[in-house]
């Protein structure tokens, strides 16, 4: 677990956990990841959820964790490329089942899943997508908070971001998922995800 504490000044920082990745070739609809970590329980822990899926013409449907129902922050689609952004309030539980559904098949899927405390809302500072060959967004943020930039892409290599600090870069069969996150300081944050081998890329970002 990767974690930064961001202080505003009153008695509850805000803190971000980076807890996993997971993925799956399973060519389905629904994606059932079982018992992943979600941080340490807390009574006002969300998880913020990077839903990636590529090789389908279908968007996220729906996204549970222990059978509560994100609310999505931000979705996009490139052709065959998928990305969503989503939270949940989670009080309770440290390994759930985090199910994502989709309108159709996809070949791959794939999630980031990280916690946070001391948020009072599932609403974002701000949010935004790109489908650039680098995708790149620039953030409205607020001092000691926290941003998150996720990326799909179709084919290619690694990824090299700008703004975030990389927590996971992985092939799920050949298709790319990858996403970074930040301390902000109450500037504007730009995050750019240079992908080698760019393909039907599309990024998702966040700052809270």
């Amino acid at each position: 677990m990767l974690a930064t504490r961001m202080r505003m000044g009153g008695p509850a920082p805000k803190v971000l956990a980076f807890e996993t990745s997971v993925g799956s070739s399973a060519n389905a609809s629904t994606y059932t990841f079982t018992a992943v970590d979600v941080g340490p329980a807390a009574a006002d822990r969300r998880n913020i959820i990077a839903a990636h899926a590529q090789n389908g013409t279908a968007g996220i449907t729906n996204v549970t964790v222990g059978g509560d129902a994100w609310t999505e922050i931000q979705d996009a689609f490139n052709v065959s490329c998928v990305m969503g952004l989503g939270i949940v309030l989670n009080p309770v539980g440290t390994a759930e089942d985090i199910v994502v559904t989709f309108a159709a098949s996809h070949t791959s899927a794939s999630i980031g899943v990280w916690s946070s405390t001391g948020l009072n809302t599932d609403t974002p500072v701000d949010s935004g997508f790109s489908t650039a060959t680098a995708p790149t967004d620039t953030l409205t943020t607020v001092a000691g908070g926290f941003a998150i930039g996720a990326i799909t892409n179709q084919l290619g290599g690694p990824v090299s971001w700008a703004g975030v600090t990389e927590r996971y870069d992985a092939l799920v069969d050949t298709h790319v998922q990858s996403a970074g996150d930040a301390v902000t300081d109450g500037t504007n944050l730009t995050i750019t995800a240079t992908i080698t081998g760019a393909s039907r890329q599309v990024g998702v970002f966040a700052s809270f």
